[in-house]
Formats: structure tokens, sequence, C-alpha cells
């Protein structure tokens, strides 16, 4: 039985999400949307699978599904048997008039196939953050060359089953392309950020204060998952060159992850490094913050750049996956080569150096945030709008 936490009468729509990773169920914009969805009285109901328990929006209706086992440090979810097909037909019993499964390269969006094999006239939209084994990349060869038979296998099956394919920049529709989609499928739907809520004039003075950190530190944060494709020791390395240069320079780390020993055997050598684990008030630490590092091997669009820059902070990143399209080399922040050391020294000695180009560059990130409409109101219009076409 589904457990239900909250039913709505007179609802027009009921969605089904199907997110492949219960890593996505913490994600802000889900989040969001799900709860935005509700508001407008669209009925929203959650089938993933987890080997414990994950928080979800209360609100909503479930089902967890067990894993037989999670490996690698992102936790990569192998279904137990049966569960998936079992996950097809609790979705049929809750009735959606549209089924949605995030993230297509983990094993529990095959359960979407049965979806189809059982209901073919069920409309299903996939959405994509990345494509491991076309423009996504791990430093494992073996994972790589797995993730490209996933995606040429049962990334192509699934895309040629769906009614609409969602990816967040105009730079991964060319490879949802290459992955067999209908050209005709596919919908561009940039991330949404709560620009309420994440904006530079929070209490600045107070949040540093409440942080130990004095009004003029220069303060370097990173936001994100504690994984190798992060690459956290090589934001470690790259603090400890530009923290010799300047007594007044801080990191904060935010997250959590397997590499989380990595940042506290550097905090015994430099108490100049902040570690806060997993934080609810990220927008407050944005704002009070100078600039954002993320020197990742691989990224989709991060949601974090985006809350950075309507907090009008600017962004340091890699030049990899849709990053280009939401950060601005020169404008927004800086961009550099992936694993490029002195690139990102340069870029972080930039930026510390010189103030009046940090304020001029986190003004032009928030003007852009609003100018080009990231708002979670326009992300949640598009998908409801979305919805409504496939359902028809």
């Amino acid at each position: 039985m589904l457990k239900v936490y909250c039913c709505r009468e007179g609802d027009y729509m009921k969605v089904a999400m199907l997110p492949s990773h219960d890593a996505f169920l913490t994600r802000r914009e889900f989040r969001l949307l799900c709860r935005r969805l509700t508001a407008q009285g669209i009925q929203v109901a959650i089938f993933f699978f987890s080997r414990s328990g994950s928080h979800i929006p209360i609100g909503l209706e479930f089902k967890r599904y067990p894993l037989s086992l999670e490996f690698g440090p992102s936790r990569y979810p192998l279904p137990e048997p049966f569960s998936l097909l079992r996950a097809a037909r609790d979705v049929l019993k809750y009735g959606p008039d549209v089924v949605h499964v995030w993230d297509y390269e983990f094993l529990p969006a095959i359960a979407a196939i049965y979806l189809k094999i059982l209901a073919p006239g069920l409309p299903l939209v996939v959405s994509a953050d990345s494509f491991p084994g076309l423009s996504w990349s791990s430093d494992n060869p073996l994972i790589d060359a797995l993730a490209s038979v996933y995606t040429a296998s049962i990334g192509r099956f699934l895309a040629s089953l769906c009614d609409a394919f969602v990816v967040y920049s105009d730079s991964f529709v060319r490879d949802a392309i290459r992955m067999g989609v209908n050209e005709s499928k596919i919908h561009v739907i940039p991330l949404g950020v709560d620009i309420r809520k994440f904006r530079p004039d929070l209490p600045v003075a107070a949040i540093r204060e409440s942080l130990g950190l004095r009004p003029d530190d220069v303060v370097l944060l990173f936001v994100g998952r504690l994984v190798p494709i992060k690459r956290i020791s090589l934001l470690l390395k790259v603090f400890k060159r530009v923290a010799r240069e300047r007594d007044d320079v801080k990191l904060l780390i935010v997250g959590d992850g397997p590499l989380k020993s990595l940042i506290l055997e550097a905090m015994k050598e430099d108490s100049r490094i902040l570690y806060l684990g997993p934080r609810e008030d990220v927008n407050m630490i944005m704002a009070a913050s100078d600039v954002l590092i993320l020197p990742s091997r691989s990224e989709g669009v991060p949601s974090v750049i985006l809350e950075a820059q309507a907090c009008g902070m600017p962004v340091i990143a890699s030049r990899t996956g849709g990053i280009p399209d939401v950060v601005k080399h020169g404008r927004t922040g800086l961009l550099v080569d992936v694993n490029d050391l002195h690139g990102l020294i340069r870029a972080l000695r930039r930026l510390i150096n010189n103030p009046e180009l940090r304020r001029t560059m986190g003004q032009e990130a928030r003007r852009l945030i609003k100018e080009r409409d990231f708002s979670i109101e326009n992300f949640v219009a598009k998908y409801i709008k979305l919805y409504r076409e496939i359902s028809k």
C-alpha cells in the first residue's frame, strides 16, 4: 500500500515521480517542484529505491523499494530482483496522468521501461542533467566503459519510449540527439532557483559572526557532495597555495560524502578551513561568502551555481557540462579547464585581490539570473505546461 500523508480532493492531474537515485530527493529544485505542484492542485506521488528511509516532503504520497546493493562513491543503486516490476505495477495502481523519470542513468529507471510495456499509452517524461558515456565521465575507465554501454542500450531504449525528454541547458541537446532522442521530443527547461530566498541582501554581518568570520575576511565557498568527481583534493591543494599569500582568506565547505576525512585532515593543518557539514541555511552561507568555487571533473547544470549567482556571488568553476551556459566567463565568474591547478590558482588570485571585480561580477550574475528567468516559478510553469501537453 502507498503511504499517504495527504490526499487532496478535486485534483485535476496526478503525477508519478520516479527519481532513479534517492539522492535526488534532497535536491532543492526537485523538492520545490513537488511542493509547488501540490500547491496548484496537482497530486504528486514519489516512487523511489533506497536502502534506508529518505526524507520525503510532507504532504506527498510515496513508496520505497529496497536495493540489493549500493557501490562506489556515488552509491550506485542496484535494485532487488523483481522490485522494478513491482514498482511499475504500483505506479499503474496509482493511476497517474504522467510519469516523470529523473536521471535515466541509474538502474531504477528501468522501472519506466516496464511501465511502457504494461501501459504503452501512459505519457512518460524523462529528465537528464548529464550523459554518462557521452559528455560526462569519471576517473575510472571501467565505470566510463560501463556507462557508455548503459547509455547506448538501456538509455537509448528508454529515450525511444518517452513522450518528452527534458535537458537543463542547450549544451545537452546535442547529447540527447546522439543518444537517439527524437529532436521533436526534446525540451530545454533550465533549473529554477527561489530568488526570494537566495538573495544578496541578507544580514551578512550577523551570519559571518555566527560562523566565526571577520567582516574583512575573503570567504571562498564550496557546496556539494564530497566525492572524487567534485575534485575535493584539488580544491584543498589550490586553497593551500593561495592561502600562503594572505591571512584573511577562509574556505567554507558545505556538504557530506566519503571524502569528508580529507577535509578533517586539512583542518588540522589550517584552521582557516571550516567544514560546516550538510546545511539547510545554504542561502545564508552564500550571502556571507565572496566566491563560489566548483572545480568538478564533470557536471550537469549545478543548482548550487544558480543559487550562488542569485545571492550576487561570482563563481569559479570548471569548463564542463552545462556550466558555460550559466557562468559567463569574465562577466559573472571565471571558467577554467578541468584539472587545471594553475588556472584555478590564477582565477582565485584575480578575485581574491580585486573586491571591485567580485562586486561587479556578483551584480551581473544576479541580474542575469533575474533577466533569464531562472525563477522557480518559471521552472514549475514549464513543467506543468509540458505535463498538460503530453497528457492530452
